[in-house]
C-alpha cells in the first residue's frame, strides 16, 4: 500500500512539471520576451512602447532631427554683419568734418555789411532783451569778408517774451560763377536766453551739427548793387524772399 502512494505521488509530481514546463514555453500575450534577434525593428519598437507606455506625443527620440544646443545658441563669436552699422558711425560726433571751400572774394565786396538793424559795439557787450522789443525785427545778421576768403557770419533771432538767439561764426567763404556764394563755418559761438527760464541761458561754442545749420552756413545768392547809397547786395536764400545787406565799410 505505501508503494502505491509513493508511485501515485510521483506520478502526481511529474504532471505538475510537465504543465509548468507547458506554461513556460506557451508565448505571453501583449509582451513577448522572445530573444530580440527573432523580432524585426517594428515589433520590437512596439513593444518596447508598449512595456513602458511611450508615445510619440510625449517621447522624442535623440536623433539627428533633434534641435541640437550648438546649432540653436547664439554664438559670441559670430562675425558681425559688415553691413550693420557701428555705435562709432551712429553716434553723434562733434568732429564732423567741416567744408573748408575757399575763393578770392571779388573786390566790391570785400568789407562789413548788414541787414541795416545790427550793430556791432551792441553785439559784443549784449544785455538781455536789447533788441527783442514787440516791434522789434525777428532777425538781424551781418557778414564780414576778406580777401583771402575768411568770413565771418553773424546771426540774432528772438520771439518776443520767450527766447533771444545771437550766433556768430568763423569759416571760409567761396564765390561761384552763378552769383551765388558758400559759407562754411569752421567755429563759432552761441548765446541763449529764455525770458522765462534763466536756468536754460547759456553761451557757449557751437557744436558740429550747428556749423552745419542752414541758418549759419549753405549757398547765399546775391546781386551786388553799387549805385545806391550806401552800396547794396540783393540776398535771396531758401525760403525767404530777397532782402538787403548794406556795406558799412
Amino acid at each position: 500500500m505505501r508503494g502505491l502512494w509513493r508511485v501515485g505521488l510521483v506520478a502526481t509530481f511529474s504532471l505538475v512539471s510537465a504543465v509548468a514546463c507547458e506554461e513556460t514555453e506557451r508565448p505571453t500575450l501583449g509582451h513577448s520576451h522572445d530573444d530580440p534577434e527573432d523580432l524585426d525593428d517594428e515589433d520590437r519598437d512596439d513593444d518596447y512602447d508598449d512595456e513602458y507606455h511611450y508615445d510619440d506625443e510625449d517621447h522624442q527620440d535623440d536623433g539627428e532631427d533633434a534641435p541640437s544646443d550648438d546649432e540653436d545658441a547664439p554664438s559670441d563669436d559670430a562675425d558681425e554683419d559688415d553691413d550693420a552699422p557701428s555705435d562709432e558711425e551712429d553716434a553723434p560726433s562733434d568732429d564732423v568734418v567741416v567744408s573748408t571751400q575757399r575763393t578770392q572774394v571779388p573786390d566790391e565786396i570785400v568789407g562789413t555789411w548788414n541787414d541795416g538793424a545790427f550793430d556791432f559795439a551792441t553785439w559784443e557787450s549784449y544785455r538781455e532783451q536789447t533788441w527783442c522789443g514787440r516791434s522789434a525785427a525777428p532777425t538781424r545778421e551781418a557778414m564780414v569778408f576778406e580777401q583771402s576768403g575768411d568770413a565771418t557770419y553773424y546771426r540774432y533771432e528772438c520771439l518776443y517774451n520767450f527766447y533771444e538767439k545771437l550766433e556768430e561764426a568763423e569759416g571760409t567763404v567761396a564765390f561761384h560763377d552763378d552769383g551765388t556764394f558758400t559759407f562754411a563755418p569752421r567755429a563759432g559761438r552761441r548765446r541763449y536766453f529764455e525770458w522765462r527760464r534763466s536756468e536754460a541761458n547759456e553761451d557757449r561754442p557751437l557744436t558740429a551739427a550747428e556749423l552745419v545749420d542752414p541758418d549759419l552756413a549753405g549757398t547765399r545768392k546775391y546781386a551786388y548793387d553799387g549805385t545806391t547809397t550806401p552800396v547794396t547786395m540783393r540776398i535771396t536764400v531758401p525760403s525767404s524772399a530777397p532782402y538787403n545787406w548794406y556795406k558799412q565799410r
